[in-house]
């Protein structure tokens, strides 16, 4: 694994260096982690910035925003201004954004062994379409394809680098990011646990998880990105689904008409295969709708209605086609997937009924001023 001290990763970003104690020997990760004990009230305030930037709030003394705007990666530049030992390029003069192609919002963690594609804008939104040179400060990320606007990276080792984009001519900075790699700690399916309603089309994503992710009120959700990851039917499944895969770790599963359990797997560009058992059905037991507490005349509430294939409710099922129905002084407006948007125009009490996968549920709706 490659090794980085702290006071090398402060002056890739732009920053001051850090204190002897602060250089002793870390790894790239466990150095981003110390940022926050810096002596210097100033270096200490861009520490936590720094910090914030990797997703690694553990260590703070106070909370601080992710630096982000429209769910992108804001760059060094960006945030700070031109480093004082960089010339900057007039072409950029705030700096970019980057937008991972692979997941929603920040940190862009990219699984070991796997690769994740930026996009890059303006801050104000304005795309950015100039070619450019990308160079890494350490071997844990690397480069492997840059065109305009958009370069690609790989998780190469566990570890973090900056990349720095380059005008190709003159030399001059665009701006610096820092992205880093981890192991995959966690991966699953988001189908796992449910079951699926035969002729359905159902969207769904394999889900992998840095170590640092963890399931407490004030953990950091870490789900990571990996290109290169495959998503298939296991052998002898292929009666029940095919898969339709998308950039990414996405994809859409095509449920035929036949009722059994069959497998689908996915493999990381570093790890084994994962695979998961998916029930086919082609009824359900119980509808349960939820609706809300409060429902207001004139105003629009949405009413959604969850499949279960057994009464105990502990198997959900999904692709279910739902039909809804109303009786009194109320209106569907509008309805998508298991979901309808429901107004409720007079204070008599409303009949709804929810019909799909051969089971039927009604509620009453009473709506107040």
């Amino acid at each position: 694994m490659a090794q980085v001290g702290t006071s090398q990763l402060c002056i890739a970003l732009g920053m001051s260096t850090w204190n002897d104690r602060e250089m002793a020997n870390h790894s790239t990760l466990d150095s981003w982690r110390s940022l926050s004990s810096c002596s210097d009230p100033t270096t200490r305030g861009r520490a936590a910035l720094a910090l914030a930037l990797l997703a690694a709030l553990a260590g703070c003394d106070d909370f601080v925003s992710f630096p982000q705007e429209d769910e992108g990666l804001l760059g060094v530049r960006a945030q700070q201004g031109c480093p004082a030992e960089e010339d900057c390029s007039d072409a950029t003069p705030k700096g970019l954004r980057a937008t991972s192609l692979s997941l929603a919002a920040p940190p862009f963690i990219t699984a070991l062994g796997g690769t994740q594609t930026f996009a890059l804008e303006h801050p104000n939104g304005e795309m950015f379409g100039l070619g450019f040179t990308a160079t890494t400060n350490d071997d844990s990320i690397e480069v492997v394809a840059t065109s305009p606007g958009q370069f690609t990276i790989r998780g190469a080792e566990i570890g973090g680098a900056a990349i720095t984009l380059r005008d190709a001519t003159t030399g001059e900075m665009y701006d610096r990011f820092p992205l880093y790699s981890k192991a995959i700690d966690r991966a699953f399916l988001s189908l796992s646990s449910y079951a699926v309603f035969t002729g359905s089309e159902v969207e769904f994503s394999a889900v992998l998880y840095s170590p640092d992710h963890g399931d407490g009120p004030f953990d950091i959700d870490e789900p990571m990105a990996d290109e290169g990851l495959q998503l298939y039917v296991v052998s002898g499944s292929e009666a029940l689904f095919t898969i339709r895969q998308g950039s990414s770790n996405d994809g859409v599963l095509s449920v035929a008409q036949t009722v059994g359990t069959g497998s689908i797997a996915f493999r990381p560009s570093a790890g084994e295969e994962r695979s998961t058992e998916i029930l086919v059905v082609d009824s359900i037991a119980v509808i349960d709708a939820n609706v809300p507490q409060t429902i207001t005349i004139g105003a629009p509430f949405e009413v959604c209605s969850i499949p279960f294939a057994e009464e105990t409710f502990d198997v959900r099922v999904l692709g279910v086609p739902f039909s809804y129905q109303l009786s009194g002084a109320a209106e569907i407006r509008a309805q998508v997937g298991q979901c309808a948007e429901v107004t409720v125009s007079g204070s008599a009490p409303v009949e709804l009924t929810v019909t799909g996968g051969g089971a039927t549920t009604s509620v009453v709706l009473t709506a107040t001023e």
